[in-house]
């Protein structure tokens, strides 16, 4: 027994003396939720087509995904099959709802080459002299997201020759739409430190990324015991009087009752939470050219200039995350064109602009994409 479930079991014996003790059952574990599940099928036997011609035999190999309550959000297949005549095989997945076909049949195609990923964002599509690697599938594999992850998942081969075949390996990579693998009661999609638990989402300098993760909370270059205010940005490590505290973390410089230590703008009184004057984003978006344009504006270029903009799909329940793109000169950025129609909207998230201002957040009007 190693050394790690040594001490597994040596505490889970100890907690059920301490409540045998007490007569209080002790508490459950929580178990972390990851955002993306790796799903392994068996491998077998490929079973051959029936005499009679144009009929086939389907095969069907299960895997079974971990209860949950969460969504799909992608989902992308990788399997490996051994067979001579790759144009007598199509391959589906079925979970819930119809089937989608993942692999149809390619004439010319000659045996079967492995392995092959199928992914919605592979951008090469399959065809008779494609090599093993990673292509569009035939149908989207998009008509899974939005239906529960959890439950059994099933890889359809249909097989029109009158030899076998055989699945060697197969796979799914299911991404959740709620998780949380730091378990730190924070869901994944909007932890500032995934990865590392941060319950309380400290950001001390505002940067987006939590405090555990951050090497410099405080943004100011200097690290560790050098910097004389930690907590507070002091990038010149100023202190005027000859305490060990530099002047960021002093008094109250511009009046407005909040102590410097706490005040992103220590010369310019303001009520916001970081300490620095309100500046107001505006977000726009157009579909042009099977691109996405779109301009984020403010009075203050620097809430407008080289911020994040998260391009989102509305779907029923929680809207999907598409891409992150960063605007360039006057605000402006583009990205690709979704293929699949729906409906489309970009947001930026409130930003502090350390010394300067606090960007507020804002959220494009919806436009539809139709195909």
């Amino acid at each position: 027994m190693s050394r790690g479930i040594r001490m597994v079991v040596g505490a889970l014996v100890g907690a059920v003396v301490a409540a045998g003790m007490t007569g209080v059952a002790p508490a459950q574990a929580r178990t972390p939720t990851p955002c993306v599940r790796v799903l392994t099928g068996a491998a077998g036997v490929i079973a051959a087509a029936p005499s009679a011609a144009g009929e086939f035999t389907t095969t069907a190999f299960e895997v079974a995904a971990p209860a949950t309550t969460s969504l799909v959000e992608d989902v992308d297949v990788t399997f490996a099959i051994v067979h001579d005549n790759a144009p007598q095989l199509r391959v589906r997945l079925a979970h819930v709802g119809s089937p989608t076909i993942v692999q149809r049949r390619v004439a010319g195609s000659g045996p079967q080459v492995r392995p092959l990923t199928w992914d919605d964002e592979a951008g090469t599509a399959y065809g008779a002299e494609s090599p093993a690697g990673t292509y569009v599938p035939d149908v989207p594999l998009s008509a899974h997201d939005g239906t529960p992850a959890e439950g059994t998942w099933r890889l359809l081969v249909d097989n029109w020759a009158a030899v076998e075949g055989r699945v060697v390996s197969w796979s799914l990579r299911v991404s959740q739409t709620i998780c949380d693998e730091d378990d730190d009661a924070v869901e994944d999609h909007g932890d500032n430190c995934t990865g590392v638990p941060n319950s309380d989402q400290a950001d001390v300098d505002g940067d987006g990324l939590g405090d555990p993760c951050d090497g410099d909370p405080d943004g100011d270059g200097v690290v560790g015991a050098a910097d004389n205010c930690p907590q507070v940005s002091n990038p010149t490590q100023a202190n005027t009087d000859p305490d060990a505290l530099g002047d960021a973390c002093d008094a109250d410089d511009d009046d407005d009752g909040r102590a410097d230590a706490a005040d992103g703008c220590v010369l310019v009184p303001a009520a916001t939470a970081s300490g620095c004057p309100p500046v107001t984003t505006r977000a726009t978006l157009r579909k042009e050219k099977g691109r996405l344009l779109g301009k984020v504006r403010s009075d203050l270029s620097v809430c407008a200039v080289g911020v994040s903009v998260t391009v989102k799909r509305g779907r029923p329940g929680r809207d999907q995350k598409l891409v992150v793109v960063t605007t360039r000169s006057q605000g402006r950025f583009r990205t690709r064109a979704p293929r699949a129609a729906g409906r489309y909207y970009v947001v930026v998230r409130r930003q502090y602009v350390a010394a300067t201002a606090e960007c507020g957040s804002t959220r494009s009007r919806t436009i539809r994409i139709r195909r």
